[in-house]
């Protein structure tokens, strides 16, 4: 079974906006903050489907920075990093629309 599509290609996952291991990446740990499609073509104009590629994790350092991606297959929970789950969590957006910290 497919995964749900939450928009443009964007799926669930149960770590998501949790610290995880990027063992592909030699252990680099970093929160997982989508799993979506990864394409090469940079455009500038409207995306109108959502691109026909694999989904891989896109992760950031903890404290923000240049995200990467990796397959979903090397990200692994950093232990005890993970919130329980049903835990809600906040999403801070600031005045120019930039994403703060999720919080617990």
């Amino acid at each position: 079974m497919a995964a749900r599509d939450l928009e443009m290609g964007h799926q669930p996952h149960p770590l998501l906006h949790c610290l995880v291991i990027d063992t592909e990446h030699g252990g680099r740990v970093g929160v997982l903050r989508a799993v979506a499609p990864d394409v090469d073509d940079i455009r500038l104009e409207p995306i109108f489907r959502v691109p026909e590629a694999p989904p891989v994790a896109w992760l950031q350092e903890e404290r923000g920075g240049k995200e990467w991606t990796t397959p979903l297959t090397a990200i692994g929970e950093v232990p005890g990093a993970h919130t329980t789950p049903g835990t809600p969590r906040e999403h801070s957006v600031d005045a120019g629309g930039r994403e703060g910290a999720d919080r617990v």
